[in-house]
């Protein structure tokens, strides 16, 4: 199933840091990334940009990975995009378990071909709802869901979904749960 499925990123933000470190720091008379730079931390662009949301919401230095596990709202800034093809339940089931937005066409053999966009607060919802172990029974969904998440750690977003473990499976797919 998974050989007929596919997931292709398609929309990537993307921060302006010279503009945006710049013109912050001239309106409110500091810099929004004073945090992570006394820190030493090499965090990537997306993760950075959101630490540095929350210094300059909160006007003073944060630990990055505070800001990253205590504010969600925060993650709605970030907007990201996929290409996914699939059966068209699966792109039904998208639609009916999330919040994610979901445009659809047929695809020219067979199922149906979306591209499914949302912030990052969005996906992460999304991503936990659907790698729930009460879904264990639809792999089609759970792949979707490994790759998408797959791709936001390589683009350095782990810390976002720090409170969850990665449970493996034998079809070597992976549901998440909660670290208590």
């Amino acid at each position: 199933m998974a050989g007929q499925t596919s997931v292709k990123p398609l929309i990537l933000f993307n921060v302006d840091w010279t503009n945006f470190i710049k013109n912050v720091a001239a309106l409110t008379g500091h810099s929004p990334t004073r945090g992570l730079d006394a820190s030493g931390l090499k965090l990537g662009g997306y993760t950075r940009f959101i630490a540095a949301l929350g210094e300059f919401q909160s006007g003073k230095a944060l630990n990055p990975f505070d800001t990253l596990k205590s504010n969600n709202h925060l993650l709605r800034h970030l907007f990201f995009g996929f290409l996914v093809s699939g059966s068209t339940s699966l792109i039904y089931r998208i639609m009916e378990l999330t919040d994610l937005n979901v445009t659809s066409a047929k695809a020219k053999d067979k199922g149906r071909v979306a591209v499914v966009s949302g912030t990052l607060e969005e996906w992460k919802a999304a991503i936990i709802t659907c790698l729930d172990k009460s879904l264990v029974r639809n792999f089609e969904l759970r792949w979707v869901f490994n790759s998408c998440l797959d791709i936001f750690y390589s683009a350095g977003l782990r810390n976002v979904f720090d409170d969850y473990r990665k449970k493996g499976l034998e079809d070597q797919t992976y549901l998440l749960e909660y670290k208590k």
